[in-house]
């Protein structure tokens, strides 16, 4: 109990406690599974004041998709709760010195009661000095006027001034006056003399402060909950294919016969004219189910993929829309026993969606990857 209630001291200097702001951060993944798609969100939820199982959302909307519940952690957060207690105050007087790392305590603990300091009541005032010797440079200026010379010798090193002695620090010469030749015939010199001056001060090493506690009740509780969330959400196969299937379809058709759209399109405007046109449009084509290999490695189903009948072998054309669907660059497509009695060759060209021709070998389950 005291070990909690010295952790929860800092609690203590909010008289008026806020509510802890909630922060989330979703994460979304998804895996395969017999009976779909399952999709699972995650996420990490702070909630002020103590919750139980039975506050926590049992579902929500996500993305258009509901999710139910699966599992919830909850992390509870203590702290500690006072209540003041009326006409309680406790005065001391606290040393404190200038040689050691001394501070006021905050809080005070005795019992189950913790003492809080009352900031305003603290009075503070010196109780020792130290006495410390200090020193003062002083200087005065002297000017020696009409010296025939500038050699030192001809200046004092000492002079004295209200009976206190100074020494020369420095000595500048300039010429007074000169002959018809500009040659210097007496000098004038500035000269600075120095003393240092000793002094004494006295400087407090030691403090004495008047400082007052209020008491108050210290009780444990729960300041806030972290909860862990875990929804999922399960989408048949049969639902997501389904709102696929127009999607493909338009891509694959729009990129298999971009002519043959626009010739039927110009059907009516021939018939307008009066003109009689046969025609006669044959594909030779196929079709067959391909996979793609996903990150935790299994086959996943992605589409259809087109095949055409060649001279001596099939061609599979790998689109752009089935490309993008998968996750790795690893894909298989199961071919039929007509279609591998029907490859002279014993391959089976793929053409890629960057114009690249791979030949695989013809089996069952046609391997290839895209590298």
């Amino acid at each position: 109990m005291r070990k909690r209630l010295l952790i929860g001291i800092l609690f203590l200097a909010l008289i008026n406690s806020r509510p802890v702001s909630a922060s989330s951060a979703y994460h979304l993944s998804q895996e395969s599974t017999p009976k779909g798609t399952c999709y699972i969100l995650t996420y990490t939820e702070n909630h002020s004041g103590k919750l139980t199982e039975e506050d926590l959302d049992k579902s929500l909307e996500y993305d258009g998709r509901k999710y139910e519940l699966v599992s919830a952690d909850i992390e509870y957060r203590y702290g500690i709760k006072r209540q003041r207690k009326p006409q309680k105050q406790k005065a001391e007087t606290i040393r404190l010195y200038a040689d050691k790392a001394a501070k006021i305590p905050q809080y005070k603990i005795d019992g189950d009661l913790v003492y809080i300091l009352d900031e305003s009541s603290v009075q503070m005032e010196p109780s020792d000095y130290a006495e410390a010797v200090g020193a003062e440079a002083l200087s005065i200026s002297r000017r020696l006027e009409g010296l025939l010379d500038n050699d030192l010798s001809r200046i004092p090193m000492e002079v004295t001034e209200d009976g206190l002695s100074y020494e020369l620090i420095s000595v500048s010469y300039t010429a007074s006056s000169k002959d018809a030749y500009g040659v210097p015939k007496s000098y004038t010199a500035e000269c600075e003399y120095s003393r240092l001056e000793e002094y004494i001060e006295k400087n407090p090493v030691s403090w004495q402060a008047e400082v007052k506690y209020d008491a108050y009740q210290a009780e444990e509780c729960v300041i806030s909950s972290l909860v862990k969330y875990s929804y999922q959400c399960i989408v048949p196969a049969e639902t997501e294919e389904k709102k696929e299937e127009p999607a493909r379809k338009e891509a694959e058709e729009a990129e298999i016969l971009p002519s043959g759209s626009r010739i039927w399109r110009a059907v009516p405007f021939a018939a307008s004219a009066g003109t009689f046109l046969v025609m006669f449009f044959c594909i030779s084509s196929f079709t067959a189910p391909i996979y793609a290999l996903t990150a935790k490695g299994r086959y996943q189903y992605i589409g259809r993929i087109r095949l055409k009948k060649q001279t001596d072998c099939y061609e599979a054309f790998l689109t752009k829309y089935l490309a993008e669907r998968a996750q790795v660059q690893n894909y298989k497509i199961c071919v039929s026993n007509k279609v591998q009695k029907g490859s002279v060759k014993g391959v089976l060209l793929v053409q890629c969606p960057d114009n690249r021709v791979l030949s695989p070998k013809i089996q069952k389950e046609v391997v290839f990857r895209l590298d």
